[in-house]
């Protein structure tokens, strides 16, 4: 018998089957290639990559000029608003020797040498350990190799740096609430103690504006301590003077109202939270807007906040009494309407675990709290001001200092001097007066300025004299 499989493989007997699709040869890709279609191929690749290239160059270059143009654009607003600080600042140095002395006619005026730095060369009080001695030094001036040496000087009854009391120095600064700095601390003149043996005319009340002829400055001896030309004669003029910003202590939020930043935990401004009654104090809900006007933490910052003459050593860390607390300092003194220093009860400070304790911050200088630095840059340590309005039943007692009324208190408050909270007043304080005070702003530099004032009166006017 025989057996035919007709197209179906058979198992039995080994003989393999393949339809005839499947015997069809197949091409290998390699064989379809041509040098042409290698070559097409590579120019479409450059192609791309060179589109994506300039895509690339172009979204750099407009990123990078954007990027200029917004720095160009911020400098050139900060420069407006540094330029505007500093007109500012030379206007109210105006307006104040204007009310202290409307009649002076001196050429030794504050607003001439508070710029040039005339007011402080040759006081070596205010320079510690300072004496000119060497051969290259001007008469009555500060060594010029010291020239970027910074003057000391304080608002409040401190000793100088030759153990001459401030107040014996400059009487009572806090007379009729007017800035008594500004009547004599200005005038030019060399100072080893106070008023220079000879100057028999000076007096700081009567004739503050007395200097000696042989003791004058020359232009060529202000220019030698001084750092800008401003009017072009060849002969500086002007000294930098620092610029600057308050730091704020409250909490952060970002655009969406979502907290970002935690503030200091201390009522940094002695602020009262607003509606509340009776009022309350507000501790980092200021949002970013909170300033260290009254009150800091010390320590690590860089500075020599109690003025012992190191820097961040461990008492500047700690509360005095109690080293678990970090340090608190305040920025200036605070005074009553009677003239003495206010003690500020029952501030909290926040401690590491998270607990907070209260403590009483004595405001005189000589407390461990007070602060011994220039937290705003003015040149002057602890300066400050209080306004007083009073709201007792019984009639207002007599003090020595201008009464406002409530109205103009509460207009001072928009115009920058801030409102302290009542319940850091003693129970007499709090039930008869309201008080606020700029304090001393714990500022940081944003930049600098050189200031030229021009006495216009002085020139003749040929129109008129024909």
């Amino acid at each position: 018998m025989v057996n035919i499989n007709c197209g179906l493989r058979s198992a039995e007997c080994g003989i393999p089957y393949s339809p005839r699709s499947a015997r069809r040869k197949t091409i290998p890709h390699s064989a379809l290639r041509t040098p042409h279609s290698e070559g097409a191929a590579l120019i479409v690749a450059l192609a791309v990559m060179t589109i994506l290239l300039a895509i690339g160059l172009t979204f750099f270059t407009v990123s990078r000029l954007q990027l200029k143009t917004s720095t160009n654009v911020e400098n050139t607003v900060r420069a407006d608003l540094l330029a505007n600080a500093a007109t500012s600042i030379a206007i109210n140095v105006l307006k104040q020797d204007k009310i202290l002395n409307p009649t002076a006619t001196s050429l030794d005026h504050a607003w001439r040498s508070r710029f040039n730095g005339s007011w402080i060369v040759g006081k070596h009080w205010a320079y510690p350990g300072l004496r000119s001695t060497g051969p290259n030094e001007l008469p009555g001036l500060v060594a010029l190799h010291e020239r970027n040496m910074l003057p000391r000087v304080y608002y409040h009854d401190e000793l100088g740096q030759d153990g001459v009391a401030y107040t014996d120095r400059f009487g009572d600064l806090r007379d009729d609430g007017r800035d008594g700095l500004m009547d004599h601390l200005y005038v030019p003149r060399r100072e080893d103690n106070f008023v220079f043996n000879g100057a028999a005319d000076y007096d700081p009340v009567n004739n503050p504006f007395v200097v000696a002829p042989e003791r004058g400055l020359t232009p060529n001896q202000i220019g030698a301590f001084c750092d800008v030309d401003n009017d072009g004669d060849g002969i500086a003029d002007s000294v930098w003077i620092p610029l600057v910003g308050n730091i704020e202590y409250g909490n952060i939020y970002d655009s969406y109202g979502e907290l970002v930043e935690l503030g200091d935990g201390i009522d940094n401004d002695l602020s009262i939270r607003p509606g509340s009654s009776p009022p309350e104090p507000e501790y980092d809900t200021d949002g970013d807007a909170e300033p260290g006007i009254f009150l800091y933490f010390g320590g690590g910052d860089g500075y020599d906040n109690d003025g012992d003459g190191q820097i961040d050593e461990q008492d500047e860390n700690e509360m005095p009494g109690n080293a678990a607390v970090p340090r608190v300092f305040v920025t200036a003194p605070i005074l009553d309407p009677d003239g003495n220093f206010i003690t500020l009860y029952n501030v909290e400070i926040p401690t590491a675990n998270g607990t907070r304790i209260t403590f009483d911050l004595d405001t005189d200088p000589d407390a461990p709290y007070t602060d011994a630095i220039d937290n705003d840059y003015d040149g002057i340590i602890n300066r400050h001001k209080e306004y007083y309005a009073y709201i007792g039943a019984a009639p207002q007692p007599d003090v020595d200092v201008d009464v406002l009324t409530v109205y103009q208190f509460e207009l001072l408050l928009s115009r920058g001097a801030y409102e302290i909270c009542p319940t850091y007043l003693d129970a007499t304080l709090r039930a008869n007066w309201r008080i606020a005070s700029t304090g001393e702003p714990v500022s940081e530099l944003v930049g600098r300025a050189a200031i030229l004032i021009t006495d216009e009166a002085s020139k003749v006017n040929l129109q008129a004299a024909g």
